[in-house]
């Protein structure tokens, strides 16, 4: 359908109509947080929401879609592709993104010392962790290491002096988004 707006003569495009619609998140969710996907249809209608599992459409649960014609549903929060259909209508695939939830956990060792241990969660055993320091210019790398089977990596830290502001990345991984740590403060 064609758009001419009657107030700004310039302002004109195309407006598509559709009979049933589904959303999910815009950026990636924190594992552990939940997961609302969100949807228009038809008063009364009900709505299949489908999850792809690797080869075929999987069903979820089944909504009625309220009064104000919408309708949501929380799911897990894992990696997923999820659509909505009804018996005339089927939405386009919705993407959710996770990224792992990322802790510290630091301790003082002898010589002036701190280990740094990250901790992301679910398991992303083989995942890259990158440790980084603060710096007045931004976030500068200070090491690596692929988290262990329990999903840790630890890093020991020695400032030549001051306190220095670190986190850990856990970059992105097998269908998960990256990850980010709180910032902690490491003293020499």
């Amino acid at each position: 359908v064609g758009y001419h707006c009657a107030r700004h003569a310039i302002m004109q495009g195309t407006v598509r109509v559709h009979e049933l619609w589904l959303a999910g998140p815009a950026a990636p969710v924190q594992f552990g947080n939940s997961v609302t996907l969100r949807g228009l249809a038809p008063d009364g209608t009900e709505v299949d929401v489908e999850r792809f599992d690797g080869g075929a459409w999987t069903p979820v649960d089944t909504v009625v879609a309220d009064g104000e014609d919408a309708f949501t549903l929380v799911v897990p929060t894992m990696p997923a592709q999820y659509r909505a259909t009804t018996t005339t209508a089927t939405t386009g695939t919705v993407t959710v993104t996770v990224k792992p939830r990322v802790t510290l956990a630091k301790k003082r060792l002898p010589r002036k010392r701190t280990r740094v241990t990250a901790t992301a969660a679910p398991n992303r055993a083989g995942a890259v962790a990158l440790l980084q320091r603060r710096k007045p210019a931004g976030w500068a790398p200070l090491a690596s290491k692929r988290l262990n089977t329990s999903s840790k990596a630890a890093f020991v830290v020695r400032p030549p002096k001051g306190t220095w502001r670190v986190r850990v990345i856990v970059k992105k991984s097998g269908g998960y988004a990256a990850g980010q740590s709180g910032v902690v403060a490491v003293k020499r």
